[in-house]
């Protein structure tokens, strides 16, 4: 990749950042509170996955052979 294309990329990134950013600063209270939640729930689910070496250790029950 070009050093022009990651250039690209990184601003459309940041601009997308923005947008959400200004976005939830125009939701009202309860929709802040139900968007984290949401994202509290989201965290925990991705904690509480198997890591890669759990699901390929044989004793584990999910494969690894």
């Amino acid at each position: 990749m070009s050093v022009t294309t990651i250039r690209f990329l990184l601003t459309v990134a940041i601009q997308a950042l923005k947008l959400v950013r200004w976005y939830y600063s125009q939701l009202s209270p309860g929709q802040k509170t139900e968007i984290n939640e949401a994202l509290a729930a989201w965290k925990k689910q991705i904690a509480e996955m198997p890591m890669i070496d759990d699901l390929l250790d044989p004793t584990h029950g999910m494969g690894g052979r």
